[in-house]
């Protein structure tokens, strides 16, 4: 079939391009019958030297295959528009004819409206935007609800069909439950009007040779095309058909495959959602509820019930009376304070007075904030031992704004330099050069005696001693000098920033 097809495919061609009465550029020639029979006469007799020629072009493998029919090519349903389809796929593919959807595609890629967006410059070319529903459509809307028959006995809607209804339906039934009946229902009602898969290829092959351009059947390519080249066009285009057959089963079976897999597991997620809810659901209840929905309810308990709940009731106050007399036992000889009880949220005051520490640690902030010195006697109180919060910050902030000291390292009082971090007592130090610095700016002759236990490090308690020297100048005067030289420092400290 195959070799008597690449022989005489000049002649199929020839009947086919006469035969082709629907399109309408044929429709053409057919007007102009000098042009049509001088195009039929030239495929005809065509020169026997072209094909010698263009026999070169086709590669040995071509060749072999177009020579031995393969097994997997099948030719009995091939018809001459199949035939004209697999030349000019052929001629595309060895790029001996230019294929015009490149060069449209190619001129939407250069448009500016490529890919810009899914909205429609003109909304009027859709003619179904601003199209209204038909209302015969909207009858019997089935998105309205329906009309609910109320259940009351005493109402005047039936509450069953009529005997009429019930004759006529089960009539019904009968006659669908026949099948010969249903064929012949089935050939009246749909015979010729359902596209079946041969229509729909023959529709689709139609349309392709509707669309295919007139130049190629008066090219010279294509009139030169050898008959070892339409059988190798052939085979090429039965094969390509074959393979996206199979392509598309196979992307189709892995759709259902995949969509089977998503409605297990969503059933499955669902089942075990529904099971967590019902364990919550289970262990929300009280035990209360959970004996009440065991114990069936009844008027008359069996005795053996009651009983049994007796006894429940008994052990459970032999056990809470066991408790009581534990607790009151080791109460009566055990130390104050640790009674067994209940447990309680208490918010006792600290013994070391924290709200003291608290009250003297906004105050201290108030000073800052509102450029003044602390009072030593703050300071005093939030160097007290114990916990407390922010004592740290505090301490650094007032060595910063009032002082200008930052960082790990300051002046000592006398000489050198203090470590005031890296150490176990970090707290202790710093309170001791802001209580010495404070009580040397004031003039008083302080005497600060601070025993700080239990800060980290050893167990032990330390002392601190600050001696502060008294001044015969007043406390104004000093204060003046002091913002004198605060100001002078900052001062050569932005001078030393701008350099």
């Amino acid at each position: 079939m195959l070799s008597w097809i690449a022989k005489r495919w000049w002649v199929l061609i020839a009947v086919f391009i006469e035969t082709l009465s629907f399109r309408s550029s044929i429709g053409v020639l057919r007007r102009n019958s000098n042009m049509y029979h001088e195009l039929a006469k030239r495929l005809m007799s065509m020169d026997r030297s072209n094909s010698r020629s263009t026999r070169k072009s086709i590669t040995q493998r071509e060749r072999n295959e177009a020579l031995s029919r393969p097994n997997d090519v099948s030719t009995s349903n091939l018809d001459e528009a199949q035939v004209l389809l697999a030349c000019r796929a052929y001629l595309i593919r060895k790029h001996k004819v230019e294929w015009e959807g490149k060069k449209v595609r190619a001129e939407a890629a250069a448009s500016p409206l490529f890919n810009e967006g899914y909205f429609w410059c003109d909304p009027s070319d859709l003619l179904y935007l601003r199209k209204n529903p038909d209302p015969f459509n909207l009858i019997d809307n089935e998105t309205e609800s329906k009309i609910v028959m109320s259940t009351n006995p005493f109402s005047t809607n039936p509450l069953y069909p009529s005997e009429e209804h019930r004759r006529r339906s089960n009539a019904r039934a009968n006659l669908w439950s026949n099948q010969t009946w249903k064929e012949l229902w089935y050939e009246k009602r749909w015979k010729g009007r359902k596209v079946t898969e041969e229509v729909r290829k023959q529709k689709l092959t139609k349309r392709r040779i509707e669309n295919l351009p007139l130049d190629l059947l008066e090219s010279p390519k294509f009139l030169a095309l050898s008959e070892e080249e339409v059988a190798a066009a052939i085979i090429s285009y039965v094969r390509a058909k074959k393979r996206m057959s199979e392509a598309k089963k196979k992307l189709k079976k892995k759709r259902l495959t995949e969509r089977e897999q998503f409605l297990q597991w969503k059933n499955a997620l669902k089942r075990e959602a529904e099971g967590i809810a019902l364990q919550m659901k289970v262990s929300n209840s009280t035990r209360r509820d959970v004996g009440q929905k065991s114990i069936p309810l009844s008027f008359e308990p069996s005795p053996d019930v009651m009983k049994s709940l007796k006894d429940k009731r008994s052990q459970k106050s032999k056990r809470a009376y066991e408790k009581r007399s534990q607790k009151s036992m080791f109460n009566a000889t055990c130390p104050p304070g640790h009674e067994m009880t209940k447990f309680r949220h208490t918010f006792s005051r600290d013994e070391n007075g924290s709200d003291e520490s608290i009250q003297a640690i906004l105050r201290i902030n108030n000073a800052l904030d509102s450029n003044q010195i602390p009072s030593i006697a703050d300071v005093e109180t939030i160097l007290k031992p114990g916990r407390l919060g922010r004592r740290k910050a505090i301490l650094l902030r007032i060595l910063s704004e009032c002082y200008g000291l930052k960082g790990k390292c300051i002046p000592g009082l006398r000489n050198g330099r203090v470590l005031i971090s890296g150490s176990s007592e970090e707290d202790m130090i710093i309170g001791q050069q802001i209580s010495a610095r404070l009580a040397k700016r004031v003039g008083w002759p302080i005497f600060v005696s601070c025993s700080f236990h239990g800060w980290g490090g050893d167990s032990g308690s330390g002392e601190a001693f600050c001696l502060g020297l008294m001044f015969r100048r007043s406390w104004l005067r000093l204060w003046e000098k002091e913002v004198a030289r605060i100001l002078i420092r900052e001062k050569e400290r932005m001078s030393d920033r701008a350099r």
